[in-house]
């Protein structure tokens, strides 16, 4: 080997040490965090740090300083990495990650260098619709703006929306910056049901990190059965007679059986009866309950008949629901022909006709329609009644009945105009 060629690989040498030493730092510092930083306790957390000169290995480890508990007790590694999972991670927590380099093996020998961060955890705000609800029925051909909250460090929100009936994309994903959008109501079709879908994003046009994300499932009501204001009074008042709680103060038996309601029992709705009559609800809600006691009293048309001395009848719960939605005229009584016939009430050709708020009425009963499904030609009624009386079902209840069953039984359908 000649003198120069030597020289030469002694410089070669010195300069591969030189840059191995350069790449290596006599201080620890953490390349993946920063002291004070926000992460999401829902996701793992991989620390990762500079190689230190000199260092065999590296020992960690991490604490939860809000409840004072190690989620990683001292381990040692002779990578320049952990990971911490999230399963480990409290949402609003703070945590304190240590890391050291040591130059022996598994931490022994001489202490390096350290380096201490801390973290706050906190989950990424959820995203949700502000102007419409999951499972909430919408108006047909009427525009449809969809708004959410704001979330945190959001750049973005994208957007879209399926028609689930025909597994059509109304509007494919968009984005934008703002918090709503529209939906043309003309892209609405009657009786079919539609998915929404919105999430933030840390970056423009969709790019970065999902922060959240939300979808909803609505209903568009079918073409011709919009719900009026007065008609949805009118399910709201009937509702209101169905899910009336109260607690017995007395015992008394129920209409016309042997079935005794005692004392200090929780019930729902107004008992049937048709001795002393309460015309409508806030009355019946009003009336001193140890009153309700059993009585024998002789009834028009009925003879005598035993029940609780106070309730109510089939008549005067329709009435009762068409006097709140608007100022009802007709008698609110036991008189099915008074009401059928008071101004206002007509009759209607076929049960197709009906609509959410109408009625249903034969001779000896009357019963409020709540849901008309004319693909399956059944009608959902609350009706106040003395069939099927029991503990649990006192007078008020709602039950589905079939086209057919109503039409042998000869029920007439009625509606009231006002009601729109």
């Amino acid at each position: 080997m000649t003198r120069a060629l030597a020289i030469a690989l002694l410089l070669v040498t010195l300069l591969c040490t030189f840059t191995q030493a350069s790449a290596a730092s006599a201080k620890i510092g953490f390349t993946s965090h920063s002291n004070g930083q926000t992460v999401n306790p829902d996701e793992n957390q991989k620390f990762t740090w500079n190689a230190v000169s000199g260092a065999k290995s590296y020992a960690y480890s991490v604490r939860d300083l809000t409840t004072d508990k190690k989620l990683i007790n001292l381990e040692y590694t002779t990578s320049k990495n952990f990971t911490l999972k999230a399963s480990k991670l409290v949402n609003k927590h703070t945590i304190r990650v240590w890391v050291a380099a040591y130059a022996g093996k598994n931490g022994t020998g001489t202490l390096i260098s350290q380096a201490t961060i801390e973290l706050k955890l906190k989950a990424p705000e959820p995203i949700g619709f502000t102007s419409h609800k999951n499972g909430q029925t919408i108006k047909v051909n009427a525009d449809q703006t969809f708004k959410w909250n704001t979330i945190s460090d959001a750049k973005s929100y994208a957007y879209s929306v399926r028609d689930l009936t025909t597994d059509k994309k109304l509007i494919d994903k968009e984005y934008t910056t703002s918090r709503s959008f529209t939906l043309k109501g003309n892209k609405i079709v009657g009786g079919h049901k539609l998915r929404v879908w919105v999430a933030a994003y840390t970056g423009k046009n969709g790019s970065g990190k999902l922060i959240s994300q939300a979808t909803i499932e609505i209903n568009v009501q079918k073409t011709g059965s919009v719900i009026t204001a007065k008609r949805q009074k009118v399910l709201e008042r009937a509702n209101a007679w169905l899910n009336y709680s109260w607690t017995t103060k007395s015992e008394f038996k129920l209409w016309n059986t042997n079935v005794t309601i005692p004392k200090g029992t929780k019930v729902k709705g107004v008992p049937y009866s048709m001795l002393s009559m309460y015309n409508n609800l806030d009355s019946f809600k009003n009336l001193d309950k140890s009153k309700i006691v059993t009585k024998t009293g002789n009834v028009s048309g009925y003879g005598k008949r035993t029940g609780p001395a106070y309730g109510s009848d089939c008549v005067s719960l329709v009435a009762d629901c068409w006097f709140y939605a608007d100022n009802f005229i007709g008698t609110r009584g036991n008189k099915w022909d008074r009401i059928s016939q008071a101004p206002g009430v007509k009759k209607l050709s076929d049960y197709s006709e009906l609509k959410p708020g109408d009625a249903l009425f034969i001779k000896q009963h009357a019963m409020l329609v709540i849901k008309i499904d004319n693909s399956k030609k059944e009608i959902t009624v609350i009706e106040q009644t003395a069939d099927g009386l029991s503990k649990s079902m006192i007078g008020t209840r709602s039950k589905t009945y079939t086209f057919s069953s109503l039409k042998k039984s000869g029920y007439v359908p009625y509606t009231y105009s006002k009601l729109g």
